[in-house]
């Protein structure tokens, strides 16, 4: 029998369902366990002990960021150094309104944040989980390098990630 694949999810908010659904599909329902961390327990003054945590305690073989990209960076980059597989999810812009769009005849429940940016609201959709390979920094803000999933070392062979869309 084969052991787990530790999956910890260091979100800014708990998983979508087409979130967590997109993991079924490419790690395999069964073949992983699955850790909330929120990013809130994040210390950004004692990475390396939060990498520690990810690591030692929680056992984690990918860590999944969900969040803005200038918060999440340090977590990313020290993993990353850490050797620690780091998966993004990728959310892209539906459209940005002044209130809070729950009556949105856009929005579905099942992929769908609104995420506040300023004064503004951005309504975004689940569009995939990306490979994180480094971060790069430019004019002061930082972006990930990202690959396509299925150069994960823990992703079945086979599945598209063009799948995870659905």
């Amino acid at each position: 029998m084969t052991e787990k694949i530790n999956v910890v999810w260091a979100g800014t908010r708990p998983p979508l369902h087409a979130q967590k659904k997109a993991l079924d599909e490419l790690l395999g329902k069964d073949a992983y366990s699955f850790t909330m961390y929120p990013f809130s327990k994040v210390d950004l003054h004692d990475i390396d002990n939060t990498v520690s945590v990810f690591k030692e305690d929680l056992g984690a073989n990918i860590v999944i960021v969900f969040g803005n990209m200038n918060k999440i960076a340090p977590l990313v980059d020290a993993l990353l150094r850490n050797n620690i597989e780091v998966w993004f999810s990728k959310t892209d812009l539906i459209h940005v309104e002044e209130n809070y769009g729950k009556s949105c005849p856009f929005f579905d429940k099942e992929r769908d944040v609104f995420v506040q940016e300023g004064r503004k609201f951005a309504h975004k959709r689940f569009s995939g989980y990306f490979l994180a390979t480094k971060i790069i920094t430019l004019n002061g803000l930082s972006r990930l390098a990202l690959t396509e999933i299925e150069n994960s070392r823990y992703v079945k062979k086979g599945v598209n990630n063009a799948a995870t869309n659905k």
